[in-house]
């Protein structure tokens, strides 16, 4: 393109840009105001009554092509014989926008006159809106009435003077007689025509509306379908409003008052005396899933995991560490693979028994990256299991998980039907009371109320309850083993208290500890032999653990011992028994499409990469 051709572009549109913005501006400076809107109203014998709107316009800046009017038809059956005239000119009905024609229609349940006249600016029109209006009388036994919005308040503009005449048919007279939205004076009470004379000019947005009554049987009619149904609201309304907010307070106060009470009787843990401030040691034989579970009332990965390592403590699996390469940051992948020792599953509890055989699937090993988006079908069982377990010991009644299903689903429930009955309200009684809502709004409450309140109603019996107290004492200890013991002389326990850790969730404490002793030089911290690091061999251990000893014959060497060669400290070999509890339970609760978060294990400290140091 030529640099001709270019600037003749660039004119055209710095031409086009300055005629939209002066269009615009010429828009939004357009301006008017009302010398005079008077309002003349003939009641008719046979009920209807003929309107007659006279606005005198000053036209002050801009360009005027039409004129609109809106009248609503809540209050009328209808309105017909519609005329628009300017002085002697009377315009004709038609469907374009010819100059001198009007055009009608409905939107939105209001009636729309539309006239057209040519385009003028900084003038003075007058025109007439004359029309007739059916069934917009109220007929009462005390007197008929008259309610009429002559100025409606849907304007941007001033009127300065305004006049409204009522007429009312021979031998009536008008009594009482009232206007609304403006000041205005009256004249004519009590005879056959009243003359409203606003005392101030009409703003936009105000309005003015005018009153008149007069003896019933004067005219011939009977109530309309509109007034049936603004009486019936007008006596029933406040009573269904009332007790329509009396029962929506009752059911979001009172269900959920009801509900705490209900948790208070049966929902609560009976009240037992601590068996100590702290407990050195397992207080029962309750392994440490089975522990957690009992402790928070919930079967999740953290227990799974616990579980996992306590049956590799307890021989009847091994772990062995791989490396799979560098990551793009730096530091070692890790991968890890699950063998299967001989030992008999026996003795183990139907849980254990079931992740073991979910695990391996009848393999000897398993890979656990080979699990990803599979074993998450087998968590639900094994956490049913694990409830079952709680229940058969005596724990609890029923399963917790079971108990919170049957208030989450009576939660839903009821929340459910509150929509059901917010819109059967809406079709019957809303027409009463807007707070004929406030029963839907109260059951939705109180189905919240249930879903929340009903995660915390599973109950212990006796036993549980002071079978949890005393293993919230040893997870006190397990906090702050510190504080009560030595902790470089109670080394041994790393290992045979981390599934139990990680049941509690305070395996990131756990760790840190036991490698702020190693690392300061104080003790050595005896690796787990259930345990294989990345280049790590053991003589006889293998053959010891797959033959079912469990390693007890083989020496149990320090943290210290096990990394030289590889990095120092606890940190050194503990890289890769971190990263397989951190990843385990996202990996193992994986699904296609899913986060792949299963609840944490075990953490890194702060700080440091799961894998921090390549193998040497």
């Amino acid at each position: 393109m030529g640099s001709r051709s270019r600037w003749s572009w660039l004119v055209f549109l710095t031409v086009a840009l300055l005629l939209t913005s002066m269009a615009a501006s010429g828009s939004q400076s357009k301006s008017l105001y009302w010398d005079r809107f008077d309002v003349n109203i003939q009641v008719l014998s046979n009920g209807d009554f003929i309107v007659e709107e006279v606005q005198a316009i000053t036209f002050t800046s801009g360009s005027f092509h039409f004129g609109y009017r809106t009248i609503p038809l809540d209050r009328v059956e209808a309105i017909s014989d519609v005329e628009v005239w300017e002085g002697q000119r009377q315009y004709e009905q038609g469907y374009g926008e010819s100059p001198y024609t009007f055009t009608t229609y409905t939107d939105e349940g209001d009636l729309n006159i539309k006239w057209y006249f040519p385009y003028t600016s900084n003038t003075s029109h007058t025109f007439i809106i004359r029309y007739r209006v059916q069934g917009g009388l109220r007929y009462y036994d005390g007197g008929d009435q008259l309610y009429w919005k002559a100025v409606y308040s849907d304007r941007q503009f001033p009127v300065y003077e305004s006049t409204v005449t009522v007429s009312l048919p021979p031998g009536a007279t008008a009594d009482p007689v009232a206007a609304y939205g403006t000041a205005a004076s009256v004249q004519g009470q009590g005879t056959e025509q009243i003359v409203f004379t606003a005392q101030e000019t009409i703003d936009p947005g105000q309005e003015f509306e005018v009153r008149v009554q007069f003896p019933h049987g004067i005219v011939q009619g009977t109530k309309p379908e509109w007034q049936v149904a603004y009486d019936r609201k007008a006596q029933y309304g406040p009573i269904v409003g009332l007790l329509m907010g009396l029962l929506g307070a009752m059911l979001a106060i009172g269900g959920p008052v009801g509900l705490l009470l209900l948790w208070y009787l049966r929902g609560r843990d009976p009240q037992v005396a601590l068996p100590a401030t702290y407990l050195k040691e397992p207080p029962s034989d309750a392994p440490p899933g089975l522990a957690g579970t009992l402790v928070d009332e919930k079967a999740d990965m953290q227990d799974i995991i616990a579980t996992l390592v306590d049956l590799s403590r307890r021989g009847y699996m091994v772990i062995e560490e791989q490396r799979s390469g560098l990551r793009i940051f730096g530091g070692a992948a890790y991968d890890f693979v699950f063998r299967r020792t001989a030992k008999s599953t026996a003795d183990l509890l139907p849980y254990e028994k079931l992740l073991l055989t979910r695990l391996f699937g009848g393999r000897r090993s398993r890979r656990m990256s080979a699990l990803k988006n599979k074993f998450y079908r087998d968590i639900p069982k094994i956490k049913k299991a694990l409830y079952e377990e709680t229940v058969r010991r005596g724990y609890f009644r029923s399963s917790p998980d079971k108990v919170r299903s049957r208030y989450a689903q009576a939660g839903v429930g009821i929340f459910i039907l509150s929509g059901i009955l917010g819109f059967c309200v809406s079709c019957s009684l809303m027409e009463y009371s807007a707070a004929s809502v406030c029963p839907a709004i109260g059951l939705g409450l109180l189905g919240a109320a249930t879903f929340i309140i009903g995660q915390v109603m599973p109950a212990k019996t006796r036993q549980g309850a002071e079978e949890a107290a005393r293993w919230r004492a040893f997870k006190r200890y397990l906090e702050n083993i510190e504080k009560y013991t030595d902790i470089k002389e109670a080394t041994d326990q790393f290992e045979k208290y981390l599934p139990y850790a990680i049941a509690f969730g305070i395996d990131r404490s756990w760790v840190k500890k036991f490698a702020r002793v190693e690392q300061q030089g104080l003790a050595h911290v005896p690796v787990p032999l259930w345990y294989l690091p990345y280049g790590m061999h053991r003589p006889g251990h293998m053959a010891n653990m797959v033959s079912g000893s469990g390693g007890k014959g083989v020496g149990m060497p320090s943290l210290q011992q096990v990394s030289d060669g590889m990095s120092s400290g606890l940190q050194g070999m503990s890289d890769g028994l971190i990263s397989m509890l951190n990843s385990a339970g996202s990996i193992l609760s994986s699904s296609p499409g899913g986060s792949g978060s299963g609840g944490r294990s075990a953490a890194t400290p702060h700080g440091e990469h799961a894998a921090s140091q390549p193998p040497h």
